[in-house]
């Protein structure tokens, strides 16, 4: 979960209450249900929408949340710290990399896509 989606073709929902999701329509997916199946929550519609992992072709991911949470940093998102790496004076390894990315998750989930 926690990526950028795109719809590149117009499909229809699988709410309850169908919502038709428009080409250029840009959400987060919130979750991802043990089926496969995810809830997205669209810039341009209040109510997330669930989408059917059939209808994953008429999405396009345009970021993860790993890729936003370190762009432009040297360390991949999941590589092994230590003392070495490159870091503000002070800090330690584990403990900078997690503030980092709980900072990420908060600006990724709840900044809107804009």
């Amino acid at each position: 979960d926690s990526c950028v989606v795109a719809v590149i073709k117009e499909f229809v929902s699988d709410n309850d209450a169908p919502t038709t999701l428009k080409k250029g329509w840009r959400g987060r997916v919130r979750e991802v249900d043990t089926d496969g199946d995810a809830y997205i929550k669209f810039d341009n519609h209040e109510v997330g929408q669930m989408v059917f992992k059939e209808n994953f072709a008429n999405l396009k991911v345009e970021a993860t949340f790993e890729s936003e949470a370190f762009k432009g940093n040297w360390m991949n998102a999941f590589d092994e710290l230590d003392e070495r790496s490159e870091l503000p004076t002070g800090t330690k390894p584990r403990v900078f990399r997690g503030e980092q990315l709980q900072l990420a998750n908060r600006l990724f989930v709840e900044e809107a896509l804009g």
